[in-house]
């Protein structure tokens, strides 16, 4: 039944994102007073055409399944007499044809900002394209997260419970074992933890209905200490080589500035990290640096009389330790008479100063903050940690908000979406690789199924996804597309006169052949990676 219904969805989504976007030349175009000769669902070779009565238009269904066309009088046309015609393409204004040419993209995107509109009145799970959206969604608590793999559902009558954390699998590390790929009636062995105490089962493994099931796992990047043993700051705190950073002062660290900049935030931090099996917390004092430089000597001031430099770190003030502006101003205000002692450290060398300062009491410098960052004496690596998601919360807005939340996401997704295009096709002419996660016709399909299964927001929510992806593709400057057109258009204007038809058309057949041969490419990676799996 679920087989039936995903190929029912894939059918009427994939004719709704062409039909949407095709009625956008459709309707351009009949409004411009330009002749569409055909409609088309698919590509050619035609199976089906039907032209009703006092109808110029043939409606039809095409042997490929992939897209579909609007064709236009005098679109591709040498002649020159249709090309003069007032009710052809080639005829119209450049604005007008451009107006035609992106009138599909400006549908299918309508149509993302109106499906993720709709998902975020009745609410719905956040769309992640990339790490970062992830590493958001986490530090934020819309995404919650638990170290290593854990166990979702269990059967009735198992030892096992929710939440317990997998380690191995048929003595496999539990990150190595795909459980999908288990065999009905095979014995299989699961070690785990719960609450720091080992559990261990074997039984005979039900594909239909699984013993246990695990939470989606993400390979998420965490900082892992390789030697601090000269480094008295963290050995002092307990922390030992191979501990893995989770979180500092309950913000989550994935990257190395994360962790950088945190510690140097203040003085005082609770660290959690993983050792071994256990899960620690520690009080890491880290003396912080921040000094005042001087970062600028006035012209004619006191300072520059005296002998102060740009880049002078000050010790003392008068002998009072300076840490902040603050400071310094209340060591000048404590002193008596006009003579101020500065400390200065230059170039490693300390210095002493006696400066009197001007007639307005100042003695003529910037002043900015120093920080010293003491982790040299630390090594650390940054290496992905298996992390189950345990839960994504749903996102919901008001009726007055949802339709501007989904205008933001939409063109923050179009962003991602453009710059991941990008990749693709940098991968596939450098290396002739597909990249991992990108998919045709037959991974759509497979993810189609996916979606079936979870309802129908996260259907709606792919549905957008997939418009938005074909909207941000079709306006790429590339032959064949919509955008390829475009720029052409804009070429001919540039020029001040328009570009052979013959050498255009070429053009697209070109692009047209590409596209089908990278359409083909993806579509092979995807049964490649069927069969694979």
């Amino acid at each position: 039944m679920t087989l039936l219904l995903t190929i029912i969805a894939f059918v009427i989504i994939f004719s709704l994102l062409v039909l949407v976007h095709e009625f956008g030349h459709f309707f351009t175009a009949k409004k411009a007073g330009i002749k569409v000769e055909e409609f088309g669902l698919g590509l050619p070779p035609r199976i089906w055409g039907y032209r009703p009565k006092k109808s110029e238009t043939i409606y039809s269904i095409n042997a490929i399944p992939f897209g579909g066309f609007v064709r236009l009088y005098g679109e591709d046309s040498h002649d020159k007499k249709t090309a003069v015609d007032k009710r052809s393409f080639a005829a119209q204004k450049p604005r007008v044809q451009i107006a035609v040419v992106v009138a599909g993209v400006i549908m299918n995107l309508a149509l993302a900002v109106l499906l993720l509109m709709i998902g975020f009145l009745v609410g719905m799970q956040p769309l992640f394209l990339s790490p970062e959206d992830v590493y958001q969604g986490i530090n934020n608590g819309g995404v919650e997260i638990a170290q290593g793999l854990r166990i979702k559902t269990v059967q009735d009558g198992a030892v096992f419970q929710p939440g317990d954390e997998v380690l191995r699998i048929n003595q496999q590390a539990a990150t190595e074992v795909n459980l999908a790929g288990l065999e009905d009636g095979q014995d299989v062995s699961i070690s785990a933890l719960r609450q720091g105490q080992p559990i261990n089962a074997t039984f005979k493994w039900n594909k239909e209905q699984p013993p246990v099931t695990l939470h989606d796992v993400a390979f998420v990047p965490r900082i892992v200490m390789q030697n601090i043993s000269n480094s008295e700051v963290f050995t002092s705190a307990g922390m030992k080589s191979g501990d893995v950073i989770l979180t500092i002062d309950g913000q989550q660290i994935f990257t190395q500035s994360d962790f950088e900049q945190i510690l140097q935030a203040k003085s005082e931090h609770l660290v959690q990290v993983v050792r071994g099996q256990e899960v620690l917390d520690i009080i890491l004092k880290y003396p912080t640096t921040a000094y005042l430089v001087l970062s600028e000597i006035m012209p004619n001031s006191p300072a520059e009389q005296f002998g102060l430099q740009a880049g002078d770190e000050v010790l003392t003030v008068n002998d009072q330790p300076i840490r902040s502006a603050q400071d310094l101003t209340e060591a000048m205000q404590k002193k008596q008479g006009d003579v101020h002692k500065y400390s200065i450290l230059r170039n490693g060398s300390l210095i002493d100063f006696s400066i009197k300062p001007g007639t307005d009491g100042r003695v003529g410098v910037a002043l900015s903050e120093l920080y010293t960052n003491r982790l040299h004496d630390l090594s650390y690596y940054v290496k992905p940690q298996a992390t189950s998601i345990l839960k994504i919360e749903d996102v919901r807005y008001s009726v007055w908000e949802a339709p501007v939340k989904a205008v933001e996401e939409t063109g923050r997704l179009a962003f991602l979406t453009a710059e991941m295009f990008g990749n693709v096709i940098t991968s596939i002419v450098t290396k002739f690789a597909v990249p991992e996660g990108v998919s045709g016709p037959v991974g759509i399909a497979q993810m189609t199924y996916t979606f079936v299964q979870e309802g129908f927001v996260s259907l709606l929510r792919f549905t957008a996804l997939l418009s938005l992806s074909l909207a941000i593709i079709n306006i790429l400057p590339f032959p064949g597309l919509d955008g390829g057109r475009f720029f052409l258009i804009l070429v001919s204007v540039i020029l001040g006169k328009k570009i052979n038809p013959k050498i255009e058309a070429y053009i697209h057949v070109v692009g047209f052949v590409l596209l089908m041969g990278l359409i083909g490419l993806i579509t092979f990676n995807d049964i490649v990676r069927i069969f694979t799996r």
